[in-house]
């Protein structure tokens, strides 16, 4: 169980988390939301983001390869406003669907040949010392490199839905929102069968699947009111105020009146009116900035204390980065908590698995002394007959 926090308000009577960090200044408090410094490797920040999108990348495509889908799938009017659908083979009317949200602090992050000089300012790395470094921007900021989410799910019958959106500069986090809000309406319409929608992200998208929950849906867009039915986000930002003074902020334009509104903590009424069924599993690494612990524990506590069914759980052996590669491993803490518990699917169980071997080999030797026994008082039974007839 984690800690809890006593909560300061703000003049609005809000919970806040922005009271820990509100005497120091932007630098520092870049530094304490810039989790490629707090990584276990210990390498320079570059190299984190370089091998993590590297690993990211790798995986996705060949996760998109293996797995049947639907690419580039327009949920609305803006470019970027699509989903990729990665959908089981003889898949049931009421599969689940999960909406995945990528990550990447909502801003613009592609490659360096392709973006121009005034669109690399914006790039929330900071200080990149060597420009031709192209995977240090190669698709973090895209759907693509998060394919991987979909590895096992869909083989045990889930659809996955990995959501873009217009990210900074071009879109503001209040777009933002509402275009994930869309993608949630567009894959219930599809799927109006579905026993259930499920939200994820990571880090930035688990501030998106958050703000999810506070839809209204059926004010919103005419669909049942209990449409979601889980959410799980993973080192989610929930309180983006002391982001403002930060070089995070550069692309963003958040104001404190604009990071209030786009925060979680400023909407835990709404969270609570129209998502109070809905189980929520959050997740941080035990390597992560104190600022995502923080804001992780005080956003599940405030809900909790509401009544909801919800959990806060740290990951040990991981960082920012090593909590979302991990969805890559069917037995880790983050795949268990989305196919297990949110989804209800049962995990397989591989042939290769110890114990099975384990329980035959036992169950042949247990045959073997069984046999031998029943063949010894067969024999002791004949020896007894033909003593008596020989008397």
């Amino acid at each position: 169980m984690e800690k809890g926090y006593n909560f300061t308000k703000d003049d609005k009577g809000i919970p806040c988390v922005y009271h820990e960090w509100q005497s120091l200044n932007g630098e520092t408090l870049g530094n304490l939301f810039s989790p490629s410094k707090y990584s276990r490797s210990g390498d320079d920040p570059d190299q984190v983001i370089e091998q993590y999108v590297k690993n990211t990348d790798e995986r996705s495509i060949e996760t998109r390869s293996s797995l049947k889908g639907e690419l580039n799938v327009s949920v609305g009017g803006n470019t970027r406003q699509t989903v990729d659908l990665f959908i089981p083979e003889n898949v049931s009317q009421d599969a689940p669907v999960l909406v995945f949200y990528h990550g990447g602090y909502w801003q613009f992050l592609s490659q360096v040949d392709k973006i121009s000089d005034s669109e690399k300012a914006f790039s929330f790395i900071p200080r990149i010392k060597n420009q031709e470094v192209k995977y240090l921007y190669k698709l973090y900021d895209s759907k693509e490199s998060h394919s991987m989410v979909a590895r096992h799910l869909v083989p045990l019958g889930a659809i996955v839905a990995v959501a873009g959106y217009t990210i900074a500069p071009k879109g503001s986090v209040t777009q933002m929102i509402q275009e994930c809000k869309e993608a949630v309406a567009f894959c219930a319409r599809r799927y109006p069968k579905s026993r259930g929608i499920f939200v994820s992200g990571h880090s930035a998208g688990g501030h998106l699947a958050a703000m999810v929950l506070t839809t209204d849906w059926e004010k919103e867009f005419g669909l049942p009111s209990n449409l979601i039915k889980g959410a799980c986000p993973l080192s989610g930002v929930f309180d983006l105020r002391p982001l403002v003074t930060t070089y995070i902020n550069e692309p963003l334009h958040l104001t404190s009146t604009s990071a209030l509104e786009s925060s979680p903590v400023a909407h835990i009424p709404k969270i609570v009116a129209n998502s109070k069924h809905c189980k929520i599993r959050c997740l941080y690494g035990d390597h992560e900035p104190p600022s995502f612990e923080i804001m992780c524990i005080q956003f599940c506590q405030l809900l909790r204390e509401e009544g909801m069914d919800i959990s806060c759980q740290k990951v040990k052996d991981a960082d920012h980065f090593e909590l979302f590669l991990s969805v890559w491993e069917e037995h880790s803490v983050v795949t268990k908590k989305v196919l297990y518990e949110l989804l209800g699917k049962k995990r397989k169980r591989e042939r290769s698995d110890p114990t099975i071997k384990v329980g035959f080999s036992y169950l042949a030797e247990k045959k073997s002394i069984c046999s031998s026994r029943v063949a010894f008082s067969r024999g002791k039974m004949k020896k007894e007959r033909n003593d008596e007839k020989n008397k």
